[in-house]
């Protein structure tokens, strides 16, 4: 022993074994703090993850309304200029619904064409 060294210099040196152990422990205990902090964010974000079905759902039935309710309108505003019962507007607003553009182009737009414009003419 060195006489330089304060009496007691060899109690608070510290050994390899414990410096390596000192390491795991905070190591691990660093793992531990990584995994609550990941269990935390895991459930904030199933709430947004929620949230975020629910505001999905939400905006799915509302556009599905919005359809609704302009199928409504048009049937409405048929029934208005045409002076139609609410019947026969549904029935043109059918008809106009599955009729194909094509054959709406040559029926009402080609000169040559004879057709009645009616709509529920007779084609016999």
């Amino acid at each position: 022993m060195s006489s330089v060294a304060p009496p007691g210099a060899e109690a608070e040196r510290v050994s390899t074994g414990d410096s390596i152990r000192d390491w795991v422990a905070s190591l691990l205990r660093y793992a531990e703090l990584r995994l609550r902090l990941l269990g935390l964010e895991s459930k904030d974000a199933g709430l947004h993850l929620l949230i975020l079905a629910i505001l999905f759902a939400s905006t799915v039935a509302l556009f599905a309304g919005f359809l609704l309710m302009f199928a409504v309108f048009l049937l409405y505003l048929i029934i208005t200029l045409l002076h139609w019962e609410w019947g026969w507007g549904a029935l043109l607003c059918s008809g106009i619904r599955h009729s194909p553009a094509r054959e709406l182009h040559c029926c009402y737009h080609s000169p040559i064409s004879h057709r009645s414009t009616d709509f529920f003419a007779d084609p016999r």
